[in-house]
C-alpha cells in the first residue's frame, strides 16, 4: 500500500491555476449529462472541458461513419490547444513524432498564463478515446522538451475502457450478459441503449432525475467499439481507477479485468472504491468522485520531480521510480 508522502504537493503546476479537467464522455452520452457535476468541479476552483464527440448522435448520416481515430482527433486537437502555449497570437502547430513541439515560445510569463497542466477523467467508453488522444501530451514528456508548457498529469478512469494496445472496447466488454441494452439498428448498423435506461446506467439515482438522464442519450456510429487503441498511456502518467460494484453497464468483473491487466504489465494505479455505485458515479456520488479529482491535482510524484528519461521507468511503473497501488475505500476506510 502506498504511502501518501511518497507523493510531493511542492511542485507547482504550469501556472498558479488548479489543473484543467477535460471529461471524455461515455458513448450514447452527451456533454449535458455531465451538466451538473461540472459546475460542482467549476465550485472547487478547476476549469472544465467536455468536447462532444463526433461518433454521437449517429443519426445524422454524416456521422455514421466516423470510428474511435475521429472521436480522438476531437480530443487531442481540443487538449493540445490546453497544454501548448501560443505564438505570436496562432496556436502551435502539432506535428508528430520527433517535432511535436518544435515551437517557439513567448517570454516565460506569458506562456504560463496561456498553458494549462490538465487532468483526463474518462468515463466508460471515453477511457478508450482518451487513452490514445494524450499520446506525446504528458507532463513528463512536456517537461523533457524544456519548454515551459502544461501537460497531462492524471489520468481518472471512472468505470472506463482502461484498454491494452491492440485491444478495443468489444474486447474488453465480454461476455456479453444476457439482457445487456445495447441495441443495433438494422438500417445503419448504429448502435443505441435500450429504454428506459434506469437499471442499467442509472440505477441509485432517483426515479425522476434517470428518466430525465435516459433522455438525453443518443445513438453512436457502429466502428468505434471495434476499432483498437495503440498507446498505453496508464504506463506513463500516473493513474487512477474508479471501480463501480453496482454497475450494470461495464460490469464490475470486467474493470476488475482491465485494472488486473495493467497491474499485470508491472504498473502501479491507484484503485477508488464505489461499493454503492452504478455506472453514473459523477450524478449519483459526485462529492466523491470531486474528491479523487482534488486528490489528483494535489499529487505531484517523484518522476516529476526528478523527471523521467524516455527509456526509464514510467510513473505507474516498477522499480526506483515505482509508486504501490493505494487501494482507497470510497465507502469509509482504506
Amino acid at each position: 500500500m502506498a504511502n501518501p508522502s511518497h507523493w510531493s504537493s511542492q511542485l507547482p503546476s504550469a501556472n498558479s491555476r488548479k489543473p484543467a479537467v477535460m471529461i471524455v464522455h461515455d458513448a450514447w452520452h452527451v456533454p449535458d449529462h455531465y451538466e451538473d457535476f461540472t459546475d460542482r468541479l467549476e465550485a472547487a476552483g478547476f476549469e472544465v472541458y467536455c468536447p462532444l464527440l463526433p461518433t454521437m448522435d449517429a443519426d445524422d448520416l454524416a456521422h455514421i461513419t466516423m470510428g474511435l481515430d475521429d472521436d480522438v482527433r476531437v480530443i487531442r486537437d481540443f487538449l493540445v490547444s490546453l497544454v501548448i502555449p501560443e505564438t505570436h497570437g496562432q496556436p502551435a502547430e502539432l506535428p508528430t513524432g520527433d517535432d511535436l513541439f518544435m515551437v517557439v515560445p513567448q517570454t516565460a510569463a506569458s506562456v504560463l498564463q496561456t498553458c494549462n497542466d490538465v487532468i483526463m477523467l474518462l468515463h466508460g467508453y471515453g477511457g478508450a478515446v482518451g487513452t490514445e488522444a494524450v499520446r506525446g501530451l504528458s507532463k513528463t514528456e512536456c517537461l523533457r522538451l524544456g519548454l515551459p508548457v502544461g501537460g497531462v498529469i492524471h489520468l481518472i478512469y471512472m468505470c472506463a475502457f482502461m484498454l491494452q494496445p491492440a485491444e478495443c472496447v468489444g474486447d474488453a466488454s465480454s461476455p456479453v450478459p444476457l439482457g445487456h441494452p445495447i441495441l443495433k439498428h438494422s438500417d445503419t448498423g448504429a448502435t443505441s441503449v435500450r429504454q428506459p435506461a434506469d437499471d442499467f446506467l442509472y440505477g441509485d439515482l432517483p426515479p425522476e432525475r434517470a428518466e430525465e438522464m435516459g433522455r438525453l442519450l443518443v445513438s453512436q456510429a457502429p466502428y468505434a467499439m471495434s476499432e483498437t487503441i495503440t498507446h498505453p498511456a496508464w504506463q506513463h502518467i500516473p493513474t487512477t481507477y474508479i471501480k463501480t460494484y453496482r454497475d450494470r453497464f461495464v460490469l464490475p468483473q470486467w474493470q476488475q479485468r482491465m485494472i488486473t491487466a495493467v497491474q499485470g504489465a508491472g504498473v502501479d494505479i491507484m484503485v477508488e472504491h464505489l461499493e454503492y455505485s452504478s455506472h453514473s458515479p459523477f450524478l449519483s456520488h459526485s462529492e466523491r468522485v470531486v474528491q479523487v479529482v482534488e486528490r489528483a491535482a494535489s499529487r505531484v510524484w517523484p518522476w516529476l520531480l526528478h523527471g523521467v528519461g524516455t527509456n526509464d521507468v514510467g510513473p505507474n511503473g516498477t522499480g526506483t521510480n515505482g509508486v504501490d497501488t493505494n487501494d482507497v475505500d470510497m465507502n469509509g476506510g482504506t
